[in-house]
């Protein structure tokens, strides 16, 4: 189960495949007027603006006017969920890689290796959890976020860690102990996205 989860990483790295190319993706894009629009979505090199196409018309967005979008990848079988937030009140992309009461984000260092085909790993993203009003970084995990889900469920998180032989300061067992305390809080959640990016190859 844990080399499974170990895959994460690597996996998010494929996106570029499909990215780099002008490949166009069912999906939708949710606009900061609350707007929301289905169609077929495509991506500038290094993501700099979004193009959308429906039978009614065609257009390009920008970053900065999109609050979300979301995607059908081909390449993995699974659809991708992207959400602009705010950090020191700049805003930002992130892909929300697990969802719940705590979801938890990934960033790109670098929004320009959307045109690089390359296998990335945890080192070209920093890591977020979505904790009530602030981003907390994984750097920051036992202390602001191991406590309180502890607290929540103190045998079934400690249980989780034990059963698995968890290293805390490990990126993938941190991501691995949220997912498993976000579907103890949300059971009826979908979980399939992280699932099948989990169990691909």
């Amino acid at each position: 189960m844990l080399r499974s989860f170990s895959l994460i990483f690597s996996l998010f790295g494929l996106l570029q495949v499909g990215l780099a190319q002008d490949f166009w993706h069912e999906g939708s894009i949710t606009l900061k007027n609350n707007l929301s629009i289905t169609g077929e979505l495509s991506f500038e090199a290094g993501l700099d603006k979004i193009k959308y196409k429906s039978t009614l018309y065609e257009k390009k967005f920008r970053l900065e006017d999109v609050a979300a979008f979301q995607f059908e990848d081909y390449e993995l079988g699974i659809q991708r969920y992207f959400v602009m937030d705010y950090i020191d009140e700049k805003p930002h992309l992130f892909e929300v890689i697990v969802e719940g009461r705590y979801p938890v984000y990934r960033k790109l260092k670098n929004l320009a290796l959307f045109k690089v085909e390359l296998s990335l790993t945890e080192e070209n993203y920093d890591f977020f959890i979505r904790s009530e009003n602030e981003l907390v970084p994984f750097n920051q995990f036992e202390d602001k976020i191991l406590k309180r889900i502890t607290w929540d469920y103190p045998f079934e998180i400690r249980d989780f860690v034990y059963k698995y032989n968890l290293n805390l300061e490990v990126t993938a067992h941190k991501v691995l102990v949220m997912q498993h305390y976000n579907a103890i809080t949300v059971p009826n959640l979908d979980h399939s996205r992280a699932q099948k990016l989990l169990s691909i190859r």
